[in-house]
């Protein structure tokens, strides 16, 4: 025992004594029958029974450092607080389609992982949207842009512009009429057209196919043709006509002397030459 252990012990056993109305004089040190018997030091001291130093001192039993002090304690509760946290944020994280969650092939949109590739959400890597929706065609993304994987029936991307979609209807384009390419032709006076994928021709006004051969399109004018004036076949009549003609599709034909050419009747009508034997009135 230390000497300050033993001058704390000592006053220990003073005090001890005091309070049971006793002190060192009642007790006989050295060899006597009463201090053989009983002595305070041999029977039990207060230093040797339980002295705070050696029995239950704060330091040894439970001092806050050891057992349970408040640092210590926090620090538990904050490991757990801690703990809990991540459990937490692991959940959320876990709950909510994140990007980091999404495949690499994929993206977030409105809280969904989608396909990078899906025309839907637009072909960017990154954004979604605009969607991708060419006219008559079925949407595709290529290299992040907005592609054609093949148009409708019958209509056809014959420009190779996606913008525009298959802007082509094969049913009526005269340029492209049932394939992409195709054009109709026109020969003279003619417009070409297309009809349910099969070319054909109109003549330009003025202009009739008489001849019924397609290959030379509308050869007449019917607007000064005196055998086919206003329409095919319709010729101008000689009767009482000096010289035939033919003006804008009506037989206008100069008279002998005697006649007028008053009516001048238009076509389907045939015509009755110089019918009027006078002067138009």
């Amino acid at each position: 025992m230390t000497g300050k252990s033993a001058v704390a012990c000592g006053a220990f056993a003073a005090l001890l004594l005091a309070s049971c109305g006793r002190s060192w004089d009642d007790f006989t040190f050295g060899g006597s029958d009463a201090g053989d018997a009983a002595t305070p030091s041999d029977a039990a001291t207060p230093g040797d029974a339980a002295t705070p130093g050696d029995a239950a001192t704060p330091g040894d039993a439970a001092t806050p450092g050891d057992a349970a002090t408040p640092g210590d304690a926090a620090t538990a509760d904050d490991s757990s607080a801690a703990g809990d946290g991540e459990a937490d944020s692991s959940a959320d994280t876990d709950g909510e389609a994140g990007p980091t969650n999404c495949g690499s092939t994929q993206k977030l949109c409105d809280g969904s992982c989608v396909e990078r590739a899906d025309p839907v959400y637009g072909c960017s890597d990154i954004a979604c949207g605009p969607a991708c929706q060419p006219s008559q065609a079925v949407p595709a993304c290529n290299n992040q842009s907005c592609a054609i994987d093949h148009c409708e029936n019958g209509w056809g991307d014959c420009n190779n512009d996606p913008t525009d979609g298959c802007e082509a209807d094969f049913s009526s384009d005269a340029k492209n009429c049932g394939a992409c390419g195709h054009a109709c032709p026109n020969p003279a006076s003619t417009v070409a057209t297309c009809s349910n994928g099969q070319c054909g021709t109109t003549c330009v006004a003025g202009y009739s196919d008489c001849n019924g051969d397609p290959a030379d399109g509308c050869e007449v004018d019917t607007s000064s043709n005196v055998a086919n004036c206003g329409a095919c076949l319709r010729a101008c009549s000689p009767s009482h006509v000096q010289t035939l003609r033919c003006t804008g599709g009506l037989c206008n034909s100069t008279c002998t002397s005697g006649h007028s050419n008053c009516t001048l009747p238009a076509a389907p009508e045939p015509d009755d030459g110089c019918e009027t034997m006078a002067a138009c009135p």
